[in-house]
């Protein structure tokens, strides 16, 4: 009676085991999609910033020609 006792324990641990291997590599797979998100949205940011100096004409000296 035991040793099916720990049979089925060892079989329920293997099969949660399996379950949460599953559930940790979906969420790195979901964070590393997230990571890459954020750094495609801060170079975005970086390169809005950017433009909006150029167009404002920051950065660029004089705007009258001598």
């Amino acid at each position: 009676m035991s040793d099916k006792l720990n049979a089925r324990n060892i079989n329920a641990l293997n099969e949660n085991d399996k379950t949460m291997n599953a559930k940790i590599s979906a969420l790195i797979e979901r964070l590393t999609i997230l990571e890459a998100n954020v750094a495609r949205l801060t170079a975005d940011v970086a390169n809005t910033k950017q433009l909006i100096g150029h167009t404002l004409g920051r950065g660029m000296g004089s705007t009258t020609e001598n």
